[in-house]
């Protein structure tokens, strides 16, 4: 028999997303024979599955068999990036002299029904605003993520500062007939 070798293609996935089909070439086969013409076809697998961390995993070929070859295999490389994942602090409203409501964010991108305690690190949310702060808006600045299997992009939010309430009270007062009304104070 002659020797053709089978090379398992480099491949490439994002983390949390299912293995693509694996392709594959064969090198060294004669007298026009192509990949459809060995009689069973090779079984390219990998080990990495969707919840395999961003890295790297070696793709293996085996199993093909022929009547005229026998058959050499190399591995490929199946890569697994990051996912996208973008946090975005949530809008807050406050009045004026009230301290700063507690801050939350929003979470688009997450796979494989993770959430925020999967993260390395969990985003700070702050801002420069404090209960002396004017009305106004502000921004919520959301920053220091990170997570291995994860891209990340922060967006801000804004705290809005509305004005205050205050009540004004006419004090009581008294006069004597027929006098001038005073001034009046209040409260």
């Amino acid at each position: 028999k002659a020797i053709a070798t089978i090379t398992a293609s480099d491949a490439q996935r994002t983390y949390g997303a299912g293995n693509p089909v694996f392709p594959f070439t064969v090198s060294g086969l004669l007298n026009g024979d192509t990949a459809e013409d060995i009689d069973t076809p090779p079984t390219i697998s990998t080990a990495a599955v969707s919840a395999s961390p961003v890295g790297t995993y070696a793709i293996k070929a085996a199993g093909a068999s022929d009547a005229n070859y026998d058959f050499a295999y190399a591995a490929g490389t199946l890569t697994v990036d990051p996912a996208t994942l973008t946090i975005t602090a949530e809008d807050q409203a406050r009045g004026f002299g009230q301290p700063n409501p507690p801050f939350t964010a929003n979470y688009s991108g997450f796979v494989l029904e993770e959430g925020p305690t999967n993260l390395d690190t969990e985003p700070a949310l702050q801002t420069i605003a404090d209960t002396g702060s004017s009305v106004g808006d502000y921004t919520i600045t959301a920053s220091g993520a990170s997570d291995t299997n994860y891209s990340i992009t922060h967006q801000s939010g804004t705290l809005s500062i509305g004005k205050a309430i205050a009540t004004i009270t006419a004090s009581d007062a008294q006069r004597t007939y027929g006098a001038g009304n005073p001034v009046f104070p209040f409260t």
